[in-house]
């Protein structure tokens, strides 16, 4: 299945059809994933479905008690949420309602102090939280909520998919990218789906 990607430039974006341990891209522990501090997440995202745990992105997500982070649907709404896991799941900011078949533009921004949720631009959510976490045993999964659990998956389309350890990109509300991202400063993972 090939879907358009949200620049309109011909290429196209990754498919993750709901369903299978084939459909999830699996990136091994790093240092680069030790989050402290400043750091910022963003991603194009249009989900196909949006059912109770159906995960984005995994951060070690494994239920264990670790600093650990998912990003996910929850429960029986179409909101998408950021949760962190020490212990027990805790949601630290979501992203509202998010409509199914339409691209949106998703922000995870910590600034030192606050975890701040932009969704097409706009705040969200802004939460106090310390923002500290790893992928110190499963590393990061993309598109399954649970980092050893076969199950969870999303369904939909991913594109652009940019981790920026170190630096808080985005500061208040904001035009979201018309074309492919840059590797800016501290720039750690950055996915084309070309």
């Amino acid at each position: 299945v090939i879907k358009a990607s949200p620049f309109g430039d011909g290429k196209s974006a990754m498919y993750f059809d709901g369903s299978a341990e084939e459909d999830i891209l699996s990136i091994a522990d790093h240092d680069d994933f030790d989050f402290s501090g400043t750091w910022t997440i963003e991603f194009w995202m249009n989900a196909s479905s949006a059912d109770n745990y159906d995960g984005v992105m995994t951060f070690d997500m494994s239920g264990s008690g670790d600093p650990d982070v998912t990003i996910g649907f929850y429960g029986d709404s179409d909101t998408l949420y950021f949760y962190s896991n020490a212990g027990s799941a805790t949601n630290k900011g979501n992203w509202g309602p998010i409509s199914l078949g339409v691209w949106h533009h998703i922000t995870a921004v910590h600034d030192g102090t606050n975890l701040n949720c932009y969704k097409d631009g706009k705040l969200i959510t802004s939460t106090a939280w310390d923002g500290t976490f790893s992928t110190a045993t499963n590393g990061l999964i993309i598109g399954r909520f649970y980092a050893e659990q076969d199950e969870k998956y999303f369904d939909g389309y991913l594109d652009e998919i940019r981790i920026v350890n170190g630096t808080a990109v985005y500061t208040s509300d904001f035009t979201p990218p018309t074309s492919r991202l840059t590797a800016i400063d501290d720039t750690k993972l950055l996915i084309h789906s070309d």
